[in-house]
């Protein structure tokens, strides 16, 4: 049984045992900061049995009552202890003491026991001890003695601090409501995901740090999610410390940070950001670099087994290696605790609960914030930086997709809305010459390798904004297929859940076709000569023929302006409408692309479930097929039959 559920019975089994004119236990007294005066003694975590090992004695006058608090290394109901408390007056060495046991049938105090929170707390009428007591307390393996109210209140303290990475993923709707609040995706299959890492820090006042939440996608999907003001509001409250990244392209509302989180050092970082995480040793380093000055290097975690929150709380390994840093006597030292959240109990919501709960409860520990780190002691010298932990097959895949994507970007910025018919350029220098047609208002990439349209653009009048329709989903989201199946040999195919373009094979979409230009159009011819594909770029936009065979059905990735996505409320002004003959998908009081089509057409769009995304995932909730969509995204499917033509033009 979970400690939370022995709380309430311990106290109402307690209750009976007091005389019947004693006042019921009420919750135990506040934890936190009301006990930070009251420390009397912190002693460290030195017998076999937990339940006898006192870690922490608290003395204090309160409602006329002295109260004393006994914090265990570890217990789990009334027949673990054997705490003996001695109450003596000093000034009568022959008087006899006021003694309590527990447990006892016969309680001459009252008692709360907290389980939980491993804490013991006696109150006695001060009318019935000495006016200036001296206190013990004892178990079966220990003993402290001679404690008085008005003693020295320790100054050692144990910083901690509470790093995760991996702390969000939202390509799609669908993986971002299961890293926010997951119905089986725990460590243990329970429900799991940031929102309770984030709750449990707001409700003990916890202090942690979310290294790469600040990353542009990730913001952009909790943007869409409607979360991002809970997580503004715990950030005003210093509970929150969120590093810049690498990429800076959206803050949507939330402030600068001084610190930085990035996979390595350059000069510029050195010189904007003069605190930054690293996975070096368990010490702040500080370090001079010229000509920037000053630069400090922060430790990160690394979970384990043996550190991660548990039903009952920090482990006991975490417990005894609090206390060791408190009591060590080096200033510098401090205790680095977290890791990838997605891999740890850290967002389960009965293991981080009461994990930070055990945490603020101890005032000896010293929950780092935002201010307080940068004032830290630290070493000095330049320690060996290294990189933040991260998935390498998963950066690799990002790098290599980036490697594709942007040649044909910079390649559209420098278009001057000249006309284009080509098939020799390498575009996207992955070796293989692609083919463009442009005119004064479009321009369209398209690929031999699988006929594919892989990008369109459209403009209202040379020399205006272009406007993205069209583009494959590796430009937003990388990875959507099992790892297992990446191949980074296999070009724009290494990842084959990914959405290559419109127009693509279902059967082979990178299957070679022969391209041939004709004038104002590309004719694509398959290998063995049934299907042919003809793109021709006229002044309203794009018509697409197939003469094939047999009916085909196939997919067009529509990805209108997707850098509104780093824009405040953005998912909300991308919609679908009926048109004539076809639908319209886009932005509104914006540009949309209107497919018509002479043969059966769907369209599936990730804000088809973003009202789904306010609640937890629901494991037998049948979503809508745009919940696995990646965001900004909407695929359209149509069947092409011989002699079908199709039409993209862009809105309004």
């Amino acid at each position: 049984m979970q400690k939370f559920l022995l709380v309430c019975l311990l106290v109402f089994l307690l209750a009976a045992c007091l005389p019947a004119s004693g006042n019921p236990p009420t919750t135990p007294p506040s934890t936190s900061q009301p006990w930070a005066g009251a420390l009397r003694a912190l002693d460290p975590a030195d017998t076999t049995d937990p339940a006898q090992d006192i870690t922490a004695l608290y003395l204090r006058e309160q409602d006329d009552q002295l109260q004393v608090r006994v914090d265990l290394l570890d217990f789990h109901n009334l027949h673990d202890l054997s705490i003996d408390i001695r109450i003596e007056d000093p000034t009568s060495p022959g008087k006899e003491p006021y003694t309590i046991h527990i447990p006892s049938e016969s309680l001459p105090a009252r008692i709360t026991l907290d389980p939980l929170l491993d804490t013991v707390i006696v109150e006695v009428p001060s009318s019935e001890i000495p006016s200036r007591p001296r206190v013990g307390v004892s178990t079966a393996e220990e003993e402290l003695t001679g404690l008085t109210l008005d003693g020295p209140v320790p100054d050692q303290t144990a910083p901690l601090l509470l790093t995760f990475y991996d702390t969000f993923a939202g390509r799609f709707p669908a993986e971002a409501l299961r890293s926010w609040d997951g119905a089986h995706t725990g460590p243990r299959g329970e429900r799991h995901g940031l929102k309770h890492l984030l709750e449990a820090a707001e409700k003990y006042q916890a202090p942690i740090v979310l290294l790469d939440l600040k990353d542009p996608e990730s913001l952009s999907a909790l943007d869409a999610m409607g979360v991002l003001p809970q997580i503004q509001r715990i950030q005003a409250m210093d509970l929150l410390t969120l590093p810049q990244t690498s990429a800076d392209k959206a803050q949507f509302g939330l402030p600068a940070s001084v610190y930085l989180f990035s996979p390595g050092l350059t000069r510029q970082s050195i010189s904007k950001y003069r605190f930054q995480f690293s996975t070096n040793p368990s010490h702040l380093h500080r370090w001079f670099g010229f000509p920037e000055g000053t630069f400090t290097t922060i430790p990160i975690a690394t979970e384990s087994d043996t550190t991660q929150p548990t039903p009952d709380g920090p482990s006991l390994e975490v417990r005894r290696a609090l206390l060791e840093t408190a009591l060590n006597g080096d200033e510098k030292d401090l205790l680095v605790l977290g890791g990838s959240l997605r891999d740890s109990t850290w967002g389960s919501p009965d293991m981080v609960g009461p994990t930070l709960a055990y945490f603020t409860s101890r005032p000896y520990i010293h929950l780092l914030t935002a201010d307080t780190l940068i004032h830290f002691p630290a070493k000095f010298g330049k320690p060996a930086l290294g990189s933040p932990p991260r998935d390498e097959p998963v950066r690799q895949l990002e790098m290599h997709y980036e490697n594709l994507t942007q040649p044909v970007l910079d390649f559209v910025a420098n278009w001057r809305g000249s006309p284009l018919s080509s098939c020799e350029t390498d575009i996207d220098q992955d070796g293989q010459p692609e083919c463009v047609l442009a005119n004064g208002g479009y321009l369209a990439v398209l690929d031999p390798e699988g006929a594919r349209l892989t990008y369109l653009f459209a403009v209202r009048r040379v020399g205006n904004p272009l406007h993205q329709l069209i583009g494959p989903s590796w430009q937003v989201a990388v990875g959507l297929s099992n790892p297992s199946e990446w191949n980074l040999s296999a070009g724009e195919a290494a990842d084959p859940g990914a959405y290559p373009g419109a127009f693509a094979d279902a059967d082979d979409p990178f299957k070679a076709y022969q391209p041939a230009i004709a004038s104002d159009a590309v004719v694509f011819t398959s290998p063995d000569g049934a299907r042919i594909k003809t793109f021709r770029l006229g002044e309203t936009g794009l018509e697409v023929a197939y003469q094939t065979q047999q009916p085909v059905r196939t997919q067009i990735p529509l990805l209108v302006e997707p850098g509104r996505r780093f824009t405040s409320g953005w998912a909300e002004k991308y919609r679908q409408e009926k048109t004539p003959g076809g639908v319209a998908w886009g932005l509104e009081n914006g540009p949309m692309v209107r497919i018509q089509s002479e043969g059966p057409l769907t369209v599936r769009a990730f804000n088809e479930s973003l009202s789904l995304l306010r609640g937890p995932e629901d494991p037998d909730f049948d979503y809508p097929p745009g919940h696995y969509v990646p965001f900004s995204m909407a695929i359209a499917e149509v069947e092409m039959r011989d002699g079908y033509f199709l039409r993209l033009e862009r809105l309004p």
